[in-house]
């Protein structure tokens, strides 16, 4: 019965839920977010009608964005290999990390943690079925879909360019034909392009 719960509880000295439950995850992520990565994948369709993945880590605290890398087929062993370069990188500071957010997706398995946990970077999983779990990485995942998708289309061997993408846009994307699954993205708001040729 609740009421035995309550009387074993209040015997062991165990306040109420409110009274013992940390700060509410808003608050969370307001005070940890110069600590907090946060990664998904976004798919992109190509003009051949082929799909492909891109894993996307942003950071919390300044927004910025990582392609840490576009294939046709992301398996678990490349979403590990993805993170592996990711901690390698010269340019990236693993060690100001405290936390990475992910959802539940069958890509990212214990060997893909544990390529953050050796940096002592503590992985935290969405609820199921919450992608405001994760709202900042939702959120530019979405802006990239809306914005550099609708520009230019990446497809293996060269990128087109489509929609409203200028001379410069056109440049880049001749500057990568031939490389296998490149991929550009141009971002009107952020008037600058990134270029992944992976």
């Amino acid at each position: 019965a609740p009421s035995t719960v309550w009387e074993i509880l209040r015997a062991a000295g165990i306040a109420p839920a409110p009274q013992r439950s940390g700060p509410p995850r808003r608050e969370f992520l307001t005070a940890q977010a110069h600590g907090i990565l946060a990664a998904d994948f976004l798919h992109l369709d190509t003009i051949s009608l082929k799909r492909l993945y891109a894993l996307v880590l942003i950071e919390h605290d300044t927004r910025r964005i990582h392609l840490a890398g576009v294939t046709a087929h992301p398996t678990a062993q490349w979403t590990v290999q993805q993170a592996r370069n990711l901690a390698m990188a010269p340019d990236r500071r693993m060690d100001s990390l405290r936390f990475l957010l992910r959802d539940r997706d069958s890509r990212y398995t214990s060997a893909f943690d544990a390529v953050f946990e050796a940096d002592d970077v503590e992985v935290l999983l969405s609820p199921p079925r919450a992608p405001k779990a994760n709202a900042i990485c939702e959120r530019a995942v979405g802006t990239l879909r809306r914005e550099g998708c609708c520009h230019v289309v990446g497809f293996a061997g060269a990128c087109q360019c489509v929609g409203h993408g200028g001379p410069a846009v056109r440049a880049c994307v001749r500057a990568v034909v031939g490389r296998p699954a490149a991929l550009v993205i141009w971002s009107q708001t952020a008037k600058r392009m990134v270029i992944s040729a992976r």
